[in-house]
């Protein structure tokens, strides 16, 4: 059944996670829901109501504080976790959240670094692993969970899993990666060809600068740039 809605979360969740739209905009809230509500058609009935959100700074080995929600089901716990990390604060996690509570699961939900309401600085790809294995070793240590925890993403949530697959506590009993590969070269290169149509959109909607411009337009801008080499540069101007 967790496979099966997992899946689930996974497709319906990309519409909301390209989407130039905040968190807790009524555009988001709305889709969340509507997602909510399309997914538990057909899903077996909750075996829980949903119970407290705990809120933490967790420290990394460098000192710098990652900005995590801990989703609980009503009681008493310990309970199996359910791990999530990425960069976008869109409110598709917090709607997975939401669901997997009423099956039984607590859910960490945690802010990359540089994103959201974590301190440091954004530079994707470099510190996930060991920030990573940090969260995934504090996580164990939880009174809530009970020993049993389950890693789950899409697209640069699973990388952050990837990453850290070697290094893991004994506690971390599955990974759910989806929609990533490991040829880093094929997912950028179509025929010779840079792909604007993943990774450039994917640059100007998760770069952290702040601008004025509407992303859409910054987006059809950075297609312009020859020679591709230099769109980089000219998405951060």
């Amino acid at each position: 059944m967790i496979s099966l809605l997992l899946v689930l979360l996974t497709v319906g969740f990309t519409s909301v996670v390209s989407a130039e739209i905040k968190p807790d905009s009524p555009e988001t809230i709305k889709k969340t829901q509507f997602f909510f509500d399309m997914f538990m058609k057909g899903m077996p009935e909750m075996r829980n109501e949903e119970g407290e959100t705990q809120e933490y700074m967790v420290e990394m080995r460098d000192g710098v504080k990652l900005y995590t929600r801990v989703f609980c089901p009503q009681g008493d716990g310990p309970w199996p976790v359910v791990v999530t990390r990425d960069p976008y604060q869109n409110g598709s996690s917090t709607a997975m959240s939401k669901i997997l509570v009423r099956y039984g699961y607590a859910v960490v939900q945690q802010d990359c670094r540089g994103t959201g309401n974590s301190e440091g600085v954004w530079q994707p790809f470099l510190n996930e692993r060991n920030d990573g294995i940090d969260n995934a070793n504090w996580v164990a240590k939880q009174p809530w969970s009970d020993g049993n925890i389950g890693m789950f993403g899409h697209s640069y949530g699973a990388y952050v899993q990837w990453i850290v697959a070697d290094q893991l506590p004994k506690e971390v009993k599955t990974l759910y990666l989806s929609m990533f590969g490991t040829n880093r070269h094929n997912q950028m290169y179509q025929d010779g060809m840079f792909r604007h149509d993943i990774y450039t959109s994917w640059a100007v909607t998760t770069s952290g600068i702040k601008t004025t411009e509407p992303l859409k337009e910054l987006y059809q801008k950075a297609l312009t740039v020859r020679p591709h080499t230099e769109m980089a540069y000219q998405c951060q101007r």
